[in-house]
């Protein structure tokens, strides 16, 4: 029986622990070169940032009247739906329709059915 010789480290065998260490060794030279190259490439973003903090001061408001948050989900959306920014019925709980999409289009009634 013949033997046959690997000169090189490439392995078709994807279940080997040599092929898997191998896998394993091209993903850290991989992460090696791209930590290496980050700087050149995006390290412009790491000043703009320190610009941008060093820079903006935010204050912070004080709220004194406030009610307690509810511990449940439901009186959660009960809680927000206090409040006149939140509601749902923007126009009232009756409004009614100015009329027929059908009678503003001039179709018959026939056309949606």
């Amino acid at each position: 029986m013949e033997k046959s010789e690997k000169t090189d480290l490439v392995y078709d065998d994807k279940h080997s622990y040599v092929a898997k260490d191998n896998i394993w060794k091209g993903h850290v030279e991989k992460i090696e070169v791209a930590a290496k190259s980050w700087p050149d490439k995006w390290g412009f973003m790491i000043d703009d940032d320190s610009r941008k903090s060093s820079n903006e001061t935010q204050q912070i408001k004080r709220i004194h009247n406030f009610k307690p948050i509810p511990r449940t989900a439901s009186a959660w959306i009960g809680w927000k739906s206090t409040d006149e920014k939140f509601k749902l019925e923007k126009y009232g709980h009756y409004t009614k329709a100015r009329g027929s999409i059908l009678k503003s289009l001039k179709w018959p009634r026939e056309a949606v059915i």
